[in-house]
């Protein structure tokens, strides 16, 4: 990119150059390991993928707020139900997977 400043005065400044790194792609998600449906665990474990080699990861259980997590995540103890489970990958410019990953399953025992 390049780029001139002027100033109040009419005085233009000499181009300068700069490289920006532009993202078109957002990192995708993808649940690769999930409990059955139904399942009798109340706290099942959860392994996750990106596209994004290099980013990190936002889970959140049913209506919760998205929270930093890793591969695997394993869920604090649920009570009997439907519950989702949600995961998006974010990259290294803070850019998350705008379709998050979701598992809906039914806790029975």
């Amino acid at each position: 990119m390049l780029a001139r400043a002027t100033d109040v005065a009419g005085n233009v400044t000499a181009s300068a150059k700069q490289t920006v790194n532009i993202v078109n792609t957002p990192p995708d998600t993808t649940i690769t390991i999930y409990p059955p449906d139904p399942s009798n665990d109340p706290a099942p474990v959860f392994w996750f993928t990106s596209t994004d080699p290099s980013a990190t990861f936002e889970c959140k259980v049913d209506a919760g707020s998205f929270a930093s997590c890793s591969s695997p995540r394993t869920t604090a103890h649920l009570t009997d139900g439907s519950h989702t489970f949600s995961v998006r990958a974010v990259d290294a410019e803070g850019n998350p997977d705008p379709s998050p990953a979701k598992w809906a399953w039914t806790i029975k025992r």
